[in-house]
C-alpha cells in the first residue's frame, strides 16, 4: 500500500466550506442519466438522499476551472512553496541538493514576474482537478438544454437519448447552506489563484463557482467541497480515484421531494426504479414529464 494513502481524508471529515450568506431557493432540481448500470446508483441517491460530488475535472464544460495561476509573494515563500514541493518529489534526495535546487527554482519563478512555470500550473490543475468535488442544481425542472446535456439514457446503440433520465427534485434547507451550497456567478473574466497562499485550495473552491455567461441558463447552484490533502506525486493521484469517489458524498436528510422522469425514460428503467422507490421510500413522490396535447407544451404530472 502507498505510505501516502492513509494521509487523504474523505468528505465531509475531511471538507472545508465557505457557507453562503444570502437567501436559498425553495426547490432545486438535479438532473441524472438513467442507464442499466446506473439505476441502482439512482435508487440509493434517491432512498438514502446521498448526494455523489464528482470531481472537478469530470465536468463537461471546457472551459470549466480554466484558472489564471499567479504567484505574488516574496522570495522567501517562493523558496518556502518550491521545497514543499520538491520534498513531496525527493524520495529521499540529499537535502543540500534539494535546497539549492528550490532556491534556484525560486530565482527563476521571481524573474518571470508573476508568470507561472507550465509544469506548475499543469500539477495545480491537475491535483485540484481531483481533490475538488462539485454537486450540480439548477432551479428549474423543465430546461430543455439540460435534459439534453445531463438527464439522458442509452439507446441500443449506446447513443445518448435526451430526456431518458430523470430530475430529482430537493429542498434545500439550512443544512445545505452548511454543506457550501452557493450559487454560480456567471462572468467573462477567468478566476486568478495566488500560487504562494497557502489557502489556494479554497481560492479554487471559490474559482468553481464561475462559469462563462454562456451556461447563464442553467442558473445553477453548487456545493464545491475539497479534500483537505496533496498527493505525495501525480502517480498517487491517479490511483487514488476509487477512495476520492467512495468518499465523496453528502447525506442530505429529508431534503427529496420528487423523482421527475424525462419524456422518453425507458420503461424498464422507469418500473424497476419505481418497484424499488416504492419500497425504500414510499414517501417520495413520483413525476413524469408529458407534452400537454393543446398546447405542445413540456408540463409536470404525477405519475
Amino acid at each position: 500500500m502507498m505510505s501516502t494513502v492513509p494521509t487523504w481524508s474523505s468528505i465531509p471529515d475531511g471538507w472545508t466550506v465557505r457557507p453562503h450568506v444570502g437567501k436559498l431557493p425553495d426547490v432545486l432540481y438535479r438532473y441524472r442519466s438513467l442507464t442499466d448500470a446506473s439505476v441502482d446508483w439512482r435508487l440509493e441517491e434517491i432512498s438514502q438522499e446521498t448526494i455523489f460530488l464528482p470531481a472537478a475535472d469530470a465536468l463537461n464544460d471546457p472551459d470549466e476551472g480554466r484558472i489564471r495561476w499567479s504567484i505574488a509573494g516574496s522570495h522567501e515563500q517562493a523558496v518556502s512553496y518550491v521545497t514543499k514541493l520538491l520534498l513531496t518529489q525527493s524520495n529521499g534526495a540529499n537535502s543540500t541538493d534539494l535546497i539549492v535546487e528550490a532556491w534556484k527554482r525560486a530565482d527563476d519563478i521571481m524573474k518571470a514576474n508573476g508568470i507561472v512555470p507550465q509544469y506548475l500550473a499543469d500539477r495545480m490543475d491537475r491535483i485540484l482537478g481531483k481533490v475538488t468535488r462539485i454537486a450540480c442544481f439548477t432551479e428549474h425542472p423543465l430546461n430543455g438544454p439540460m435534459w439534453s446535456h445531463y438527464a439522458t439514457s442509452l439507446d441500443a446503440s449506446g447513443k445518448a437519448v435526451p430526456h431518458g433520465g430523470i430530475c430529482i427534485e430537493y429542498w434545500p434547507d439550512e443544512d445545505w447552506r452548511k454543506a457550501g451550497l452557493r450559487p454560480v456567478v456567471y462572468a467573462e473574466e477567468r478566476p486568478q489563484i495566488n500560487m504562494l497562499l497557502d489557502n489556494r485550495l479554497a481560492q479554487f473552491a471559490d474559482a468553481m463557482q464561475i462559469k462563462s455567461p454562456d451556461w447563464g441558463y442553467e442558473k445553477e447552484w453548487r456545493l464545491a467541497l475539497y479534500l483537505q490533502a496533496e498527493p505525495a506525486s501525480l502517480e498517487d493521484l491517479d490511483s487514488c480515484d476509487e477512495l476520492f469517489n467512495s468518499g465523496s458524498k453528502l447525506k442530505m436528510e429529508r431534503s427529496v421531494r420528487s423523482v421527475i422522469f424525462g419524456l422518453w425514460a425507458k420503461g424498464d428503467h422507469v418500473s424497476r426504479l419505481v418497484d424499488e422507490m416504492a419500497k425504500a421510500c414510499p414517501h417520495v413522490e413520483v413525476k413524469k414529464v408529458t407534452r400537454d396535447p393543446t398546447t405542445a407544451k413540456l408540463k409536470i404530472v404525477k405519475y
